[in-house]
């Protein structure tokens, strides 16, 4: 499984939209700066794909989450 399959599959059985932070957490990995920033570069790439979108700046959810605010 890839690092961006790992990373959808968090989204999949989240209940709303994460932060990057919140990710890392998810995935075990570190919540230093270097890690979240890391990530937040690996969610960009996703919402310019078209499998995330950013909701907010630095809060992203799948597409198919409707987000009513």
């Amino acid at each position: 499984m890839t690092v961006y399959q790992r990373i959808v599959s968090v989204f999949v059985t989240a209940s709303g939209p994460l932060r990057s932070r919140d990710v890392c957490d998810a995935l075990g990995i570190g919540a230093e700066a270097r890690y979240t920033e890391a990530m937040r570069s690996k969610l960009k790439r996703l919402v310019a794909d078209g499998t995330l979108v950013e909701v907010e700046p630095g809060l992203f959810a799948r597409t198919t989450v409707e987000t009513a605010a």
